[in-house]
């Protein structure tokens, strides 16, 4: 990507967030700098700590960014699913795929999403991402059903991510199963 600069620039500040979720993918938490994500946002390091006074307001809008791709994902999903289809089978098609074709996007989702635990200023950014699949759930269930089956999804894929296997279709389909009731 050209080195663009000045008022031409208008998408600077959401391609160093994208950059900082990149960085993440690649280095971790802890390889998130300023320099890291100006090298891979291709804008000159001054651009990173004008647009982010500090590391966490970058982490922040990581956060931010992360969030909306997966409210995008969340939603093509649930928009995707047809009537009288099965709401178990599709939440474990979204798991297979968050757990292997959208492997990094989804560790540095819960990355960035743990990452508020220790970071108060971040959990407002944490606690919209989370509530994402709860919703989209809820358009097929009642609230109690749907945010049961959306802490079982999110306990199901982290421990699917940190085994470094997909997600295992049958004890998926089991646990969901159990828990719509």
């Amino acid at each position: 990507m050209a080195n663009r600069r000045g008022p031409n620039d208008r998408g600077r500040r959401e391609r160093i967030a994208r950059a900082a979720i990149g960085v993440v993918a690649e280095r971790g938490l802890e390889g998130l700098t300023h320099r890291a994500v100006a090298a891979a946002a291709d804008v000159p390091l001054g651009s990173t700590t004008y647009h982010f006074a500090d590391r966490e307001e970058m982490l922040e809008a990581a956060l931010l960014a992360a969030a909306a791709d997966t409210e995008r994902t969340l939603r093509a999903w649930a928009d995707a699913i047809g009537p009288g289809e099965d709401l178990v089978e599709a939440l474990v098609e979204l798991l297979v795929a968050d757990s292997s074709e959208r492997r990094d996007m989804s560790v540095v989702a819960y990355q960035l999403y743990l990452a508020a635990l220790k970071r108060p200023a971040l959990r407002p950014a944490a606690v919209k991402w989370s509530v994402n699949l709860r919703m989209e759930i809820e358009r097929f269930t009642d609230a109690l059903t749907a945010a049961a089956l959306a802490a079982a999804v999110d306990g199901i894929l982290i421990t699917g991510l940190a085994s470094g296997s997909p997600v295992d279709r049958e004890a998926a389909t089991a646990i969901l199963r159990r828990t719509a009731g």
